[in-house]
């Protein structure tokens, strides 16, 4: 599939965007506090370990083809 460079603008910041709204959900969880404190942390880091082992790895293994 050919995608011109507006289509390519258009889905990256959706992408980013998306990547954005995640973190906004998950950074409660990463510095919860109180009662089930230490439950919720570890669930955060988790998904925040895991969505940047992603974008690191993800990147390097498959890089997006521009043709």
């Amino acid at each position: 599939m050919d995608l011109t460079d507006a289509q390519c603008d258009i889905l990256g910041s959706e992408v980013f965007e998306a990547g954005q709204h995640a973190m906004r959900l998950v950074a409660p969880l990463w510095i919860a506090s109180g009662a089930g404190a230490i439950a919720r942390q570890i669930i955060g880091t988790t998904v925040i370990g895991g969505m940047v082992a992603e974008t690191s790895s993800g990147d390097s293994l498959f890089p997006q083809s521009s043709t």
